[in-house]
């Protein structure tokens, strides 16, 4: 394994010390970090969250300023007319929260090559991201800029975890499996060598025998893939309310821990988590056996009373690998070999 930066050293975790990653406590299969969640400003998670619309504001704007003029009128006409504005402005705004989310200022963050797999710090401000076969791991400010190559070497890319400062990834060494907490860290700023990864004592663990899921808390252990499929790729949010995992030919599934219920969001690949727990992105493809045909980046409100997947309206072809901002406002994706970031309507 190489470090790219000679000024970015890093440590293996021999001495079991170092900087934890809150909420990362598994291991027979990877389980997202988790960090303290980011307080919402305003993100779009298409069926659950969003401002009104542009038309519900200027609907509004109009029926306050004809109301204005029919209250002069008569105290009947004006009270009926309220009624009217009542029932307009919530199914505006229902429809509004309802529909599919959309990108705005979409913008591509790095030239096009063979990355894949963006994930947005805690912090906000950068996107690790995979070179080609995951041989590469790769850092690049949120805002655009030149990718910085901060490690080298068989997996360095494959499934890097941030630590919770946003300044700290961890990633794995040559032959590390991906059920394995990643054995080495790195700085992303260069500024002194950073300590790995620990796994944190007791707590939720995920578990993947078998070509199944099970979830172990204490001494309690219970199989939540439920199924006849081959399961892999769990993760636990970082709220540690939900698990989401795939499976071969059934696609993406959330498990609600407390509850004791599982729920099927359709075909699918690359489920990741808000950092708040709360939504969860992936994409969903076609192909033809040997090349990919089209893709398009799917969104869950987890806390609607029914959640399902919506379409994310605007991306460009072939987006995948989808990872939400801290505030959930922007959204960050591969498409065609470059790392693109958007804002999420």
């Amino acid at each position: 394994m190489e470090i790219a930066q000679p000024e970015e050293s890093f440590s293996k975790n021999e001495s079991n010390q170092g900087p934890e990653i809150p909420g990362y406590v598994v291991v027979d299969s990877f389980v997202g970090p988790g960090a303290t969640a980011a307080p919402s400003s305003g993100g779009c998670a298409a069926g659950g969250t969003g401002a009104a619309s542009p038309v519900a504001l200027w609907l509004l704007a109009g029926l306050i300023g004809i109301l204005f003029c029919v209250r002069r009128q008569g105290t009947r006409r004006f009270a009926g007319l309220s009624a009217l504005v009542v029932v307009l402005i919530s199914t505006s705004v229902a429809t509004g929260r309802d529909g599919a989310a959309r990108l705005t200022d979409l913008k591509r963050v790095t030239n096009a090559g063979d990355y894949e797999q963006p994930i947005w710090s805690p912090d906000g401000e950068s996107i690790a991201f995979a070179g080609q076969h995951f041989s590469a791991l790769y850092v690049v400010p949120a805002s655009g800029g030149k990718p910085m190559l901060v490690a080298r070497g068989r997996s360095a890319g494959y499934e890097p975890v941030w630590f919770s400062d946003g300044k700290i990834l961890g990633f794995r060494r040559p032959g590390q499996r991906m059920s394995e907490v990643p054995a080495m860290a790195v700085r992303v700023d260069g500024k002194a060598a950073a300590c790995a990864p620990v796994n944190p004592s007791p707590g939720i663990w995920i578990r993947v025998r078998g070509d199944h899921v099970y979830l172990r808390e204490g001494r309690t252990q219970r199989l939540i893939s439920r199924t006849d499929d081959k399961y892999f790729a769990a993760r636990l949010s970082t709220d540690e309310r939900s698990i989401a995992f795939q499976g071969l030919t059934t696609g993406v599934w959330v498990y609600d821990i407390k509850s004791d219920s599982l729920m099927n969001l359709g075909e699918g690949n690359h489920p990741r988590f808000s950092l708040d727990g709360k939504t969860l992105v992936f994409d969903r493809c076609t192909d033809d056996g040997a090349r990919l045909l089209a893709c398009k980046i799917l969104i869950s409100d987890l806390d609607a009373p029914e959640p399902v997947a919506r379409p994310v309206i605007g991306t460009p072809p072939l987006a995948r690998y989808p990872s939400l901002s801290p505030d959930g406002a922007h959204l960050t994706f591969e498409s065609k070999g470059a790392i693109w970031t958007a804002r999420l309507r």
